[in-house]
């Protein structure tokens, strides 16, 4: 991983200067980029939209937004019944930061939350839209699990910590090589990006190390342990862990994880 990214070349952005007739079509063409990175990002998370590789994204020519394709991975099944578990929680890989502009995070942060926070009000809805979908004759076909794929939703909604549900998600996948490795993919997804931390210090971040000498997960500072207190952390914690070298280093290596 780290080798592709030392010959990176800002493809994509170059691509959306040229579209841009000038310089402040360029501003309104980016600006329509992160919006539509950011509501597909979230919609990725909370639905667990996967396989999210190069082929499955389109470039609207004329307004610069993302367009997502291809959902057959969905409620987390990357994660699940991959042989190569997705760790992420959605695409953000450097050709998209880049394009963004070097303040991704503060761009992708406030539209994130204010829709995190329009979705949360609109729950009970949305639950039982899934629940209906899910229990389709296409989903029984696939053998979806349609309480357990709500309690999931359900679960991110309720803003319980990214690391705890995506852990809870590569558990159960079968795979001989994951199943004798869930302490160390546990410690890799709660340990985040010390630089990262260390460049933002008041930043508060969920995603903690393992307890010296005990081996286990340590608590969550938060009323609810296993809950963040905020739809903004909730992104910060997204953010953190879809940008983690660490975790994209994990990555099936036709997701291309460094473009």
């Amino acid at each position: 991983y780290q080798r592709r990214v030392m010959g990176y070349k800002p493809y994509l952005r170059s691509a959306l200067v040229a579209l841009a007739p000038s310089r402040v079509d360029f501003f309104d063409s980016r600006l329509a980029f992160i919006n539509s990175t950011a509501a597909m990002s979230l919609v990725n998370y909370l639905l667990g939209v996967g396989d999210r590789h190069l082929k499955n994204h389109l470039i609207d020519c004329r307004t610069a937004e993302i367009i997502p394709i291809d959902f057959g991975m969905c409620f987390g099944h990357a994660t699940t019944d991959l042989g190569v578990a997705e760790l992420v929680p959605f695409r953000l890989t450097k050709q998209m930061t880049d394009a963004i502009g070097p303040f991704y995070i503060p761009s992708l942060l406030h539209p994130m939350a204010t829709a995190l926070t329009a979705i949360r009000k609109q729950r009970k809805l949305l639950s039982a839209m899934l629940s209906v979908y899910l229990r389709e004759p296409a989903a029984i076909s696939r053998r979806v699990d349609a309480k357990a794929a709500v309690n999931v939703v359900e679960q991110k909604l309720s803003l319980h910590n990214p690391c705890d549900v995506l852990m809870g998600q590569v558990r159960m996948n079968a795979t001989p090589s994951i199943a004798a490795n869930l302490t160390g993919i546990d410690m890799v997804i709660r340990m985040g990006v010390g630089a990262q931390q260390a460049q933002a210090p008041t930043r508060t971040t969920h995603r903690l190390p393992f307890s010296k000498g005990e081996g286990q997960p340590m608590q969550q500072q938060s009323s609810r342990s296993n809950c963040l207190n905020s739809e903004q952390e909730m992104v910060e914690t997204l953010l953190s862990m879809a940008t983690d070298p660490d975790l994209l280093t994990l990555m099936w290596i036709g997701w291309s994880p460094a473009i």
